[in-house]
């Protein structure tokens, strides 16, 4: 396709090999008068070489350009005045890059009527917000025959139809047409046969049919047909024989799939999904395979498969779910194989999996049968041979008689199985339970997961013949509603190994873990939740190592980890959260690493950290917030390096950081935030390497003493700390990577030290510090490394006028806000007539003398003890060189006027003598 456009591109400019090519940089049109002086400007140009870009708000015609027909790069049209005509473009004939029209002044394309081909993309619209408000007709593209790239009509707020493009025969990327609020019909496509990659219709609300893609045969890439509400047909694409990836149908109003007849193919996935009014899947009668996922599900009035006997292969999962008046799969009689998951769920109506008879069941990798409530007749022959000779995970349950389990299903196919299959095994009653040992009296061991979830279930007594399940144990689940009357684990109690996670979650009754004494390994993590009655955790304390998470969350009732007593490891996070009668930590006594994060937050009885006392690592994060009665983080004590950040937030009654005396290392920002009694944080003196500081909202906090082994970190952002006088605990930070922010600190009176910082990689941010009165502390800093500079709303700040400041200040182009300080410190001028202009004389008693300065132009020089001829030499910040000249006698003249305003350094230099000076540009 693209080739084929190049060779049309290239004819047609050996036809126009007379005409005059100019501009290859392109032009930018922004006013009228550039437009109508185009040909006087530019003599003879038909072809542009370069990019063209209308836009301006006095521009209403085109005129200026109707000698053009050509344009090489892109054509660019976008706001201009009220009224715009682009008639003026009536001879161009071809565009080599794209096409892009955004204007909400244009009311029709008319103007565009020559032009046959556009090498790149056309937009008509926007792809991310209205566009073109005014425009009802894209009828001037009505001799366009093809679109190289992709060609895009969205967000077109008053475009009622495509009708002007019937020359269009080819797109070579992709065709989108969406979000067009007025958009009925696009019987303008009618020519239109091949796309070379996607074709995505959606969002179109008044969209009522495809009618227009009667020619269209060859889609390249994805279908996507979805979300236009009024769309009820698709009966124009009856000639589409060949995609080249996915196919999606997804809209509320369509009825069928008529029109799809041509299909046999589809290489990507087929989802047809929520088209509540689609009653068959007539329409794709002679598809034969598809290579991904099938998936159907959620067609709430779909009865029928039938449309789908040709299918006989599918490359991926089967997916048949949530259609609930589908009462037969025999439209599937001619699949024969699946190469991914077959699962049937929740199509309440299906009362058999007939139709499914020729799949062979090698092919499939899993099997679910899931909460279909009338299907009772699943032992065709080959699900039965699956269910006996599994290559994947069974899950079966919830569904009628027959069908409810993979025990009833295999006494429907005439045998009986020592144990569950691999997949999930599903305890959803007493009843379910109680017949676990007559189905599988032989049983110890269940391959797949065990959940164990129902409203009557009251003991698991006929479970004790388990000793290992290798996969996840649940007990309890929300999804099932949990249960509500077991108060205890008995019948567990044989069980030593799980191959999954443990969890635990709403058990209303259940008080501690007695039943699972002899667990002694789990590979997974282990989730304790939503447990009002749970004190405890005894009888997990054979349990030495969790592989994942300890996650306890929501248990009311808890008092203690007891039971964890010989836990040394946890390979990935604790989380321990909302659990508000947790007061005793010391069952982790034994705990020495945690692999990534250890969270403790609103507990609210826990007033110290004691029992972590071995903890000496936490791989990332460490957070501890919301403890309302915790007054020190003793328990700690061992900790020495975390790996990410360490949050110390919202802990009303904490009063320092005692507890983290061997701290060394935090590899990523300490945030201290909220913390209203904290007033001191000397506890981690011995913190050398630090990621960032936070420090806001702690009004107690009188200084920073604690963070003197820190000499480089990241951002530091002080912010509402009133009791800070100074920043004591900075002194030896030499660098600051990232952004310096010090806010709204009342009693801060002084920075100073700051002294030895000499990098901030950066922004500098210092506003609503009432009190500060100066900048010194900052005198160190490299002006070029930082990126911006905001000074405001300190009203006692007099004295900016630091090295570093006026430094920064006097480059060019450097960012800065600068107001509602102190007098002096209230705009970038008075700042830059505060800064020293005092000269160092190298020759002892000599005078320089610069006037005026700062200075807008002319600046005069006079070297009163000194005669004879000098080479006198201006530089900016950087060093370089903006001037140099040769001065005779004791006075010269400097001209500013063309240089950026800025700080600029003035050396004069003789045989014996050197002076130099600062001036300032306004």
């Amino acid at each position: 396709m693209k080739t084929t456009l190049f060779l049309l591109f290239s004819i047609l400019l050996l036809t126009l090999a007379d005409a005059r090519g100019c501009l290859p940089e392109g032009i930018n049109f922004t006013t009228q008068e550039q437009i109508d002086n185009f040909q006087t400007d530019y003599p003879g140009c038909t072809v542009i070489e370069g990019d063209v870009l209308i836009h301006g708000q006095d521009i209403s015609n085109l005129d200026g350009l109707n000698m053009l027909s050509v344009i090489g790069g892109d054509l660019f049209i976008y706001i201009t005045g009220s009224q715009l005509s682009i008639d003026g473009l009536m001879n161009l004939a071809s565009i080599g890059g794209d096409l892009i029209v955004q204007n909400n002044s244009l009311k029709k394309l008319s103007g565009l009527d020559n032009l046959v081909s556009v090498g790149g993309n056309v937009l008509i619209g926007s792809k991310t917000i209205d566009s073109n408000l005014a425009l009802t007709s894209i009828g001037g593209l009505n001799n366009l025959a093809s679109v190289g790239g992709d060609f895009q009509i969205s967000l077109n707020v008053v475009l009622a139809n495509l009708n002007g493009l019937n020359k269009l025969t080819s797109v070579g990327g992709v065709l989108n047409i969406s979000r067009n609020r007025s958009l009925s019909g696009i019987d303008g496509l009618q020519r239109l046969s091949r796309i070379g990659e996607d074709l995505t219709i959606e969002w179109n609300p008044v969209l009522a049919s495809l009618n227009g893609l009667d020619s269209l045969s060859l889609v390249g890439g994805d279908v996507w047909l979805k979300d236009n509400v009024s769309l009820a047909s698709i009966g124009s694409l009856q000639h589409l024989s060949s995609t080249g990836g996915n196919f999606l149908i997804r809209n509320t109003a369509i009825t069928s799939l008529n029109g799809l007849q041509g299909l046999q193919h589809i290489p990507g996935y087929l989802f047809i999904e929520s088209n509540p009014d689609m009653a068959t899947l007539n329409g794709l009668n002679h598809l034969q395979s598809v290579g991904a996922d099938v998936w159907i599900n959620n067609n709430n009035s779909l009865m029928f498969s039938e449309g789908l006997e040709t299918l006989n292969a599918v490359g991926g999962t089967l997916m048949v779910v949530y259609n609930p008046l589908l009462g037969s799969l025999s439209g599937f009689s001619g699949l024969n194989s699946i190469n991914g998951d077959l699962y049937i769920g929740y199509n309440t109506s299906l009362t058999s999996l007939s139709g499914l008879d020729n799949v062979n069941p090698a092919s499939v990798m899993n099997l679910s049968i899931i909460g279909n409530s009338s299907l009772t007749i699943c032992n065709i022959a080959n699900i039965c041979a699956f269910l006996a000779n599994p290559t994947g995970n069974i899950t079966i349950f919830n569904n009628g008689s027959g069908c409810d389990s993979p025990a009833e299903l295999a006494e429907a196919c005439g045998f009986s199985l020592p144990c569950p299959p691999a997949g999930a095994i599903m305890f959803l009653s007493q009843a379910d339970l109680d017949s676990f040992q007559m189905t599988y009296p032989q049983c110890s061991h269940i391959q797949g997961s065990v959940t164990i979830s129902g409203a009557d279930i009251t003991n698991l007594s006929r479970l004790n013949q388990l000793t290992s399940i290798s996969g996840n144990l649940v007990i309890g689940d929300v999804m099932f509603g949990g249960n509500p009357l077991l108060a205890d684990l008995e019948g567990l109690q044989n069980i030593a190994a799980i191959g999954g996670s443990l969890r635990v979650e709403s058990n209303d009754l259940l008080q501690d873990f007695g039943g699972l004494h002899n667990l002694a390994s789990i590979k997974s993590s282990l989730y304790v939740g939503d447990n009002p009655s749970l004190t405890s955790f005894v009888g997990l304390e054979h349990l030495t190592n969790i592989p994942g998470d300890l996650n306890v969350f929501i248990n009311p009732a808890l008092e203690s980890l007891d039971g964890l007593e010989n836990v040394t490891e946890v390979e990935w996070s604790i989380s321990l959260v909302q659990n508000g009668n947790l007061s005793d930590l010391t069952a982790l006594n034994n705990l020495s690493v945690t692999g990534k994060n250890l969270l403790i937050t609103s507990c609210g009885a826990l007033s110290s950290l004691s029992g972590l006392g071995n903890l000496g690592e936490v791989g990332e994060d460490l957070e501890i917030s919301a403890c309302a009665a915790m007054t020190s983080l003793n328990g700690l004590d061992s900790l020495t390096e975390v790996g990410g950040q360490v949050r110390i937030q919202d802990n009303f009654a904490l009063k320092n950081l005692n507890g983290l005396y061997n701290l060394g290392v935090i590899r990523d920002e300490l945030l201290l935030t909220r913390n209203y009694q904290m007033d001191s944080i000397t506890a981690i003196g011995n913190l050398r390497i630090l990621g960032g500081l936070g420090c806001s909202e702690n009004p107690e906090l009188k200084s920073l003493t604690g963070l003197e082994k820190v000499i480089a970190t990241g951002t530091i952002d002080i912010s509402g700390c009133p009791g800070l006088s100074g920043l004591e605990g900075l002194d030896n930070l030499t660098t600051i990577d990232e952004d310096l922010i010090i806010s709204n600190n009342d009693g801060l009176e002084r920075i100073t030290e700051l002294g030895k910082v000499e990098l901030v990689s950066g922004l500098i941010r210092l506003n609503g510090n009432k009190l500060l009165t100066t900048l010194s502390g900052l005198n160190n800093i490299q002006p070029a490394s930082v990126t911006e500079l905001y000074l405001y709303e300190n009203p006692s700040l007099s004295e900016c006028e630091v090295a570093s400041i006026c430094d920064y200040l006097g480059i060019a182009d450097k960012y800065y806000q600068i107001y509602s300080n102190a007098e002096a410190c209230s705009s970038r001028e008075k700042v830059m007539q505060a800064c020293t202009i005092g000269i160092p004389d190298i020759t002892p008693g000599g005078t320089l003398r610069l006037s005026p300065n700062p200075s807008p132009g002319i600046v005069f020089v006079e070297i009163s003890d000194v005669s004879g001829s000098y080479a006198l030499t201006l530089s900016d910040v950087s060093g370089r060189q903006v001037l140099g000249k040769t001065v005779n006698g004791t006075s010269a003249t400097i001209d500013l006027g063309y240089l950026p305003a800025g700080l600029y350094f003035l050396t004069l230099t003789g045989n014996t003598t050197i002076r130099t000076g600062k001036l300032i540009k306004l």
